[in-house]
């Protein structure tokens, strides 16, 4: 693609006459080729009756095949990468070393197999600070079929009264997994 460079241009725009831009082949027919190559790799065929095929292109090309940015990320027709979002709810992490939060993988199509990655971030008593669960010294995750099981260390960085309030959500786990 270039800028048209044709007489009577104002920093390669086009300009109303008289006198007008001159108008160039070369610059026509590069826009040409460039909103064709679109249609051609989506196998859309060219109709001059038709004037909704670039968009048609641009649609197919953003909700499936090469690049699916419905739901997730997809790239060369990979599995999608989609991201899971989950409130841990209430945990006294001074007085349980355990909780255990239901993911919901089945009802979103998928399986605990399916999973690249889980995070987890716990909040601090006074809103403070958050802190990785996976932190030296903090604590593990270990995921089943319907769980996140989150256990923290005894006498680690979670075990005391910064980390023992109710009433209010501990964190959050966020799972990163395909489909």
């Amino acid at each position: 693609m270039k800028r048209t460079t044709g007489d009577n241009n104002i920093n390669n725009l086009f300009v109303d006459g008289p006198p007008g831009t001159t108008v160039e082949a070369s610059w026509f027919n590069n826009v040409q080729e460039e909103i064709i190559s679109v249609l051609v790799a989506e196998n859309i065929p060219l109709d001059e009756n038709n004037q909704t095929q670039l968009l048609a292109a641009l649609d197919a090309r953003f909700t499936e095949g090469d690049l699916a940015i419905t739901g997730g990320l997809s790239r060369n027709s990979q599995p999608v990468l989609n991201n899971l979002q989950l409130d841990i709810g209430d945990w006294n992490m001074d007085a349980n070393s355990n909780a255990s939060v239901a993911h919901g993988l089945v009802a979103l199509g998928a399986t605990f197999l399916d999973v690249r990655s889980v995070n987890i971030l716990i909040r601090h008593d006074a809103d403070v600070q958050f802190f990785p669960l996976l932190l030296e010294g903090g604590g593990g995750v270990h995921l089943s079929p319907t769980n996140v099981e989150l256990s923290r260390i005894g006498g680690g960085l979670f075990d005391n009264v910064n980390f023992d309030s109710l009433g209010f959500n501990r964190g959050y786990i966020t799972i990163d997994y395909v489909s």
